[in-house]
C-alpha cells in the first residue's frame, strides 16, 4: 500500500470540504492528492494530468477520525478502518508485538490506522493487567523509562496502582526526555496534584469525584472545585464515557457486534455481562442511569470551561467495539450537550492539537497526510453519517465502498474461522530433549482464559546425573502467535543454565543463561543477531516465563518461604522475589508480587492443575496425558 500510495494521484472533485481548519468554514472544492499528501485544495483547482478524478459532488469530506485510546489487536485494524478511524493511540500492550506492528508494512497490510504507542504502562507491583511496566519506586522508573523510550514509544502511559513517589517520578522524568504523560492518577494522588505536577491528560473522568466511586457526591460545588482547580492548566481529558454507559446496557442474546470478534474477546465479554447482570437489577439500572447523567453533565462543564476533551473509545473492552466505539463515545458526547460540529472537531484538529500531531494531521489542507473521509451526510447536522463513510482515503490510498465491504467482511469470516478452529485441539509438538540423560516425567497441559482455550504446552523432565534435572517445555497459542520453548536446569534448588527460544511469525528471539563463578551470565539474540550479555549474581530458583515448567520446580523444591525467581519484564531479564507455600492439601500457593501461583499434582507428580493470577486475570491450565517411563515419575515434595 505504501508503494500504491506513492504512485496514487487523486482529485476528490466536488465535494463539500470540511477541512477543519479554525476558522475556515466548509466549501465545495477540488482536494487534489499525491503520495500520500494533500497536494492542494481549492474551488477552481485543475486536477492534474494523469489524476485519478472522482466524482463526489453532493459528499462531504473531512479528517480522518483520531481514536485517543485503544488496546490494539492487529485483527482489528480493518474494523477502524471502515469506521473512518485512521489514527489510534495505544494505551499499553504486548512489547514483543506492539512495535513491529506500527510499522508501515503491517499499517498497510490490513490496513489499519496509524498507530501511537507508550509501549506499554507503567504500573505498581500489583498490576492491573499482564502488559505493565511494573515499578515499585523512582530507582524503577529510572532504569526502566528511558529502556521504554529506546524502542520508540511515542507517550508514557500510567495506571492506578502506581505508587506516588514512583508516578512523581514517571511525570517528571517523562517531561526531561520530551515525553508527555497519560493515564487514570494513582491511588491518593489528586486532581491538584495532577495539576501542579503537570501531568499532560487524564483517561477516565475518576479524578473528579470528592472521593474514589463517589459519583452521588459529584454536585455543582465539587465540579465548581475541579474548574478551579483546572483553570489556566493544559492537562486534557479523555473521558470515556462509552465505558461508564455500557455498564447499564443489556445487548440481549447473541449480539451481532460478537461475529466480529474472536471467541476470547465473546468469553471475556460474556463473562463480563452475565456478572453485571447478576449485580445490577432494576433499581441498578436506574441508579447507573443516574450516574451517567452526572458524568455527562460533568464532561459538558469541562468543554464550556475549555478543558482539552480528547475522545477515545477504549476498544476493546467489554462491549466497546473497535471502530464503532468511537462512534459511540461521540454520540455520548452530543448527548452531553456538545454540538455536533465541535465534537468533529474534538476528533480531528482537536486530537491532533492534543497529542503534538497537527502539523501532520487533524485538517484537509496541503502538507498533511491525506486521511480523508467522504461521506454522504453533513456532519454539522448530525454525526450518524459518520459511522460508515461512503469512502476513505487512507495515507493517500483511495478505499472506495467495495474494498471497504469487502474489509467488513474478511473480518467477519476470519472471526468466524477462528471460532471454529477453537473447538479444536490445539497441536503441539514435544519438546526436544537433552542427550544423555533418562526421562522421569512427560506430560500435558491446557490452558484457558474466561473458558476459551488459549494455549497448550508439551513438558518434560530429565535426570542428567549428580542431581541435575532438566525440565523443558514447548508451548503454542492459539492463533499461532508465539512458538515457545523453554529448557532449564536445576540442581539443589539453584538454577544452573536456560535455554529459551520464542518464535512470533518470521522473528525468534533467544535469551540463554549459564552459571558460571556463582554468578548467572545471560546472552539475548534477536534473529541470531548479538544483543547483550548481562550477568546475575544472586542465587535463583528458576526462570519463570508462565510455563508450566515453573510449578514443576517448585513442586520439586524441599524448602518453603522466600525465594528469588528469574523473569521478564518485556524481554528484559529481571529478578523478582516470591514466597512459596503448602496448604496440606496437595495445593502449592505462591505469591508472586504480581499475583499469584496455585498448582496440584497427582502422586507421580504430573500436573492436574495451575491457576496463575495477574491484576484481574487469571489464566487455568489442567493436566493430561501423564507418561512416567516405567518408573514412579516425580513425586512432589512435601509428601504430597
Amino acid at each position: 500500500m505504501i508503494a500504491l500510495a506513492l504512485l496514487q494521484l487523486l482529485a476528490l472533485e466536488g465535494g463539500t470540504v470540511h477541512s477543519m481548519v479554525p476558522g475556515e468554514h466548509p466549501r465545495v472544492a477540488t482536494v487534489v492528492v499525491r503520495a500520500g499528501r494533500i497536494e492542494a485544495v481549492g474551488a477552481d483547482l485543475v486536477p492534474p494530468v494523469g489524476a485519478q478524478r472522482v466524482d463526489i459532488s453532493g459528499r462531504h469530506l473531512v479528517p480522518g477520525l483520531i481514536d485517543g485510546m485503544i488496546h490494539h489487536d492487529l485483527a482489528h485494524d480493518p474494523l477502524y478502518v471502515v469506521a473512518g478511524v485512521t489514527c489510534a493511540r495505544d494505551m499499553g500492550n504486548d512489547l514483543g508485538t506492539i512495535f513491529s506492528a506500527r510499522a508501515g508494512p503491517v499499517r498497510d497490510r490490513g490496513p489499519g490506522p496509524n498507530l501511537l504507542l507508550c509501549g506499554a504502562a507503567f504500573d505498581g507491583p500489583r498490576p492491573g493487567t499482564t502488559e505493565s511496566v511494573v515499578v515499585g519506586g523512582a530507582a524503577d522508573v529510572e532504569d526502566k523509562l528511558p529502556r521504554l523510550q529506546e524502542l520508540g514509544i511515542d507517550f508514557v502511559a500510567v495506571q492506578p496502582g502506581l505508587a506516588p513517589d514512583a508516578w512523581r517520578r514517571v511525570v517528571s522524568l517523562a517531561h526531561e526526555r520530551g515525553l508527555a504523560v497519560w493515564g487514570p492518577l494513582p491511588t491518593g494522588v489528586s486532581l491538584a496534584d495532577a495539576v501542579a505536577l503537570g501531568q499532560d491528560g487524564l483517561c477516565t473522568l475518576e479524578a473528579f469525584p470528592p472521593a474514589p466511586g463517589a459519583w452521588s457526591d459529584l454536585g455543582a460545588a465539587a465540579i465548581d472545585s475541579a474548574l478551579t482547580t483546572l483553570a489556566g492548566s493544559p492537562l486534557a481529558v479523555t473521558p470515556l464515557l462509552r465505558a461508564y454507559a455500557q455498564r447499564g446496557e443489556d445487548p440481549g442474546a447473541a449480539p451481532e457486534v460478537l461475529r466480529d470478534l474472536a471467541p476470547h474477546y465473546e468469553a471475556w465479554w460474556t463473562a463480563e455481562l452475565e456478572a453485571r447482570r447478576a449485580s445490577l437489577g432494576e433499581a441498578g439500572h436506574a441508579h447507573h442511569d443516574a450516574l451517567l447523567e452526572r458524568q455527562l453533565h460533568l464532561v459538558r462543564s469541562l468543554w464550556e470551561a475549555g478543558v482539552g476533551l480528547l475522545p477515545g473509545s477504549a476498544a476493546p473492552n467489554p462491549w466497546i467495539a473497535p471502530g464503532a466505539g468511537l462512534h459511540d463515545e461521540l454520540d455520548l458526547l452530543v448527548r452531553a450537550g456538545i454540538p455536533p460540529a465541535a465534537v468533529l472537531e474534538l476528533a480531528t484538529w482537536g486530537a491532533a492539537s492534543l497529542l503534538g500531531l497537527e502539523g501532520e494531521r487533524g485538517t484537509l489542507q496541503p502538507g498533511r497526510t491525506a486521511d480523508v473521509l467522504v461521506l454522504d451526510g453533513d456532519p454539522r447536522e448530525g454525526l450518524a453519517c459518520l459511522r460508515r463513510p461512503e469512502s476513505v482515503v487512507l495515507r493517500g490510498v483511495l478505499l472506495g465502498p467495495e474494498e471497504l465491504a469487502a474489509m467488513s467482511a474478511e473480518v467477519r469470516a476470519r472471526a468466524s474461522a477462528a471460532r471454529a478452529r477453537a473447538l479444536h485441539v490445539l497441536e503441539v509438538a514435544p519438546p526436544d530433549l537433552p542427550e544423555g540423560g533418562s526421562p522421569l516425567l512427560a506430560g500435558r497441559v491446557d490452558t484457558s482464559a474466561l473458558g476459551t482455550a488459549v494455549a497448550a504446552e508439551r513438558y518434560a523432565v530429565v535426570d542428567l546425573g549428580q542431581g541435575l534435572l532438566a525440565y523443558c517445555t514447548r508451548a503454542v497459542q492459539r492463533e499461532g502467535a508465539r512458538r515457545t520453548t523453554l529448557t532449564q536446569r536445576i540442581r539443589a534448588g539453584r538454577l544452573e543454565s536456560f535455554e529459551l527460544e520464542v518464535e512470533r511469525g518470521a522473528d525468534a528471539i533467544t535469551i540463554d543463561g549459564l552459571l558460571v563463578a556463582d554468578q548467572l551470565r545471560i546472552q539475548r539474540r534477536f534473529n541470531g543477531t548479538h544483543l547483550d550479555v548481562s550477568s546475575i549474581r544472586e542465587h535463583l530458583a528458576l526462570f519463570d516465563i508462565g510455563s508450566v515448567s515453573t510449578a514443576l520446580v517448585l513442586g520439586q523444591r524441599e524448602a518453603t518461604g522466600e525465594l528469588r525467581v528469574l523473569t521478564l519484564e518485556d524481554i528484559d531479564p529481571a529478578v523478582a522475589r516470591w514466597s512459596l507455600e503448602r496448604d496440606g492439601g496437595g495445593a502449592h500457593l505462591v505469591r508472586t508480587g504480581v499475583g499469584g501461583l496455585v498448582f496440584t499434582f497427582d502422586p507421580n507428580g504430573g500436573v492436574l492443575h495451575v491457576e496463575r493470577s495477574q491484576g484481574s486475570g487469571s489464566l487455568r491450565s489442567v493436566g493430561s496425558d501423564l507418561e512416567v517411563f516405567g518408573g514412579p515419575g516425580l513425586p512432589p515434595a512435601g509428601g504430597e
